[in-house]
């Protein structure tokens, strides 16, 4: 934030304040990504080939790679059997070979396949390979994610407001269940091309971690879930409960209603875009530093989006019903005159 959006006097109810740039930078410098290796630099990952990854899933038809990062490569592909699209998650192989992980990967995949709701992406399958790599078979959505959608520039209230409103739909199921999703961020958050809104990869950043720690590797905060989005107790290595996703959401409506991330001490999102001064108050909440005060619940967070967006929509529909109302004035009253003319020539 530039020195000319300082407030000129101290604001007695300071904003909550997210981790500056420059501790980001720290903690990069403190850890390296995945195994370490001489120099200090990251050992990377190299991307299998379609052939290798065709061989080791003859009943799919792998047809295209569609994502890759610290949580492992994403692929296209369709079902022999059923004709179905798929997505096929390869979970990072440098974690093959532990029996440990493979446990731990069988209990929380069977944890992540019974969180059936229209919000949350559908687990298929999943499995390991001959080679011992961890596999996930998900549902595949035809669309976009909100990172790509986010590319555009900032978002309208309103559609922000909405997606915010799914996801919390999608996080108090999960939480419901005993399930905390510990990595929400944009790429997590997928787009259907009817509007749909679906939380991805629950459960994995923790899963990957842990697996990671297990082989003693060093890894990164940012391997298992972006700094941007980390909640305070989880950038000091506690283990995150509910309220640590909907820090993270906080943080992502910020994002999508100002185009920019909510650094140090950050404007309000209704100065820098003039949207209702509601909104401040639902991301001021989710993102307190003390826990008490945050949001405890996505569904309390959701009353207070689906309110907030409902204020937004109100003047439009005012508009519409006023203008119903006068279309059905003006086609009395012209019904009126016809009949009095017929009337006349009678």
């Amino acid at each position: 934030m530039s020195e000319s959006e300082q407030p000129p006097t101290p604001d007695p109810n300071p904003l909550p304040t997210a981790p500056t740039a420059q501790l980001e930078e720290i903690l990069h410098r403190l850890f390296s990504l995945g195994a370490s290796v001489p120099g200090g630099r990251p050992a990377s990952e190299p991307l299998p080939r379609i052939e290798d990854i065709q061989r080791d899933f003859p009943q799919f038809e792998i047809v295209a790679l569609i994502g890759r990062g610290g949580m492992g490569h994403v692929y296209k592909a369709r079902q022999r059997t059923l004709g179905r699209v798929v997505a096929l998650k390869l979970l990072p192989a440098r974690l093959a070979g532990s029996g440990d992980f493979t446990e731990r990967f069988e209990s929380e995949a069977r944890a992540m396949a019974r969180l059936s709701h229209p919000n949350i992406v559908t687990i298929h399958d999943y499995g390991q390979t001959a080679a011992g790599q961890s596999y996930l078979v998900m549902e595949f959505i035809e669309g976009t994610n909100l990172a790509e959608r986010m590319r555009g520039g900032r978002l309208p209230a309103a559609e922000a407001l909405d997606i915010a409103s799914q996801v919390c739909s999608a996080l108090d199921w999960a939480h419901g269940n005993g399930i905390v999703h510990r990595d929400v961020k944009p790429a997590n958050i997928v787009i259907d091309t009817a509007g749909r809104v679906k939380l991805a990869d629950f459960g994995v950043a923790a899963l990957i971690r842990k697996g990671s720690s297990m082989l003693k590797l060093t890894t990164s905060p940012s391997a298992f879930g972006s700094l941007d989005y980390m909640s305070p107790e989880q950038r000091q290595g506690q283990p995150p409960d509910e309220r640590g996703d909907l820090f993270s959401l906080g943080v992502i409506l910020y994002e999508m209603l100002c185009d920019d991330l909510p650094h140090g001490v950050f404007t309000r999102a209704s100065r820098r875009v003039g949207c209702d001064h509601r909104i401040d108050g639902i991301i001021d909440r989710a993102m307190q530093q003390d826990l008490p005060r945050r949001y405890q619940r996505a569904a309390a967070m959701k009353t207070d989006l689906d309110t907030a967006r409902g204020v937004l929509t109100l003047p439009a529909v005012r508009h519409l019903q006023l203008s119903r109302m006068l279309w059905t004035v003006a086609a009395a009253v012209l019904v009126i005159i016809v009949i009095s003319m017929v009337a006349g020539d009678r």
